[in-house]
Order: structure tokens, then sequence, then C-alpha cells
């Protein structure tokens, strides 16, 4: 993923906004974004839905091999989540 760019919100509602304006994608729990989903305001990019909340999960199809575009994005998205556990770690 391109750096330099990247944008990070602690809100849903705000990451949502920023979604509708074309600045990226939201990870989202259902509870904001349905009606814009239902108004075709924003887009699920897959028809699986997990019921679990704060845990997020990287979905590919099983009998196909990733883009490399997915894998990039793979690679990107779990070296974030790497580095915010890290940062946000309690030294006791």
């Amino acid at each position: 993923m391109p750096t330099g760019r990247d944008l990070f919100v602690g809100s849903m509602p705000v990451s949502i906004e920023l979604a509708k304006a074309g600045a990226g994608f939201a990870l989202n729990d259902g509870l904001f974004g349905s009606e814009l989903l239902n108004e075709n305001e924003l887009v699920r990019p897959f028809d699986e839905t997990i019921q679990n909340y704060e845990r997020y999960y990287l979905i590919t199809h099983p009998q196909e091999e990733m883009s490399p575009a997915a894998k990039e994005f793979e690679l990107w998205i779990t070296g974030e989540i790497k580095k915010s556990s890290q940062k946000n770690r309690v030294n006791y």
C-alpha cells in the first residue's frame, strides 16, 4: 500500500463518512453503516458477514490464489495491526 497517505480515525461514524467521500474503506460493525448500505451510499465488497465484535478477519476464496494487490493489502494490514498492538501495549 502507498505510504505517506495513510489515514486512521478512531471513530466509526467518521470512517464511514470518509468512505462515502471516496477516501478509502471502513471496517464496519453494521450498526452505523446498515442504512447507508440499504440506500446504496456504501457498498459491501463481500456477501459474507461475521457477527463478532472487536475482531477482524481477512477473507479470501479458498480455491483461488490471491491477486498481487490482495497479497500487498494483506501484508500492509497485518503490519499495521502489529504496529498498533505494539504501540498500545502497556508494560507493568
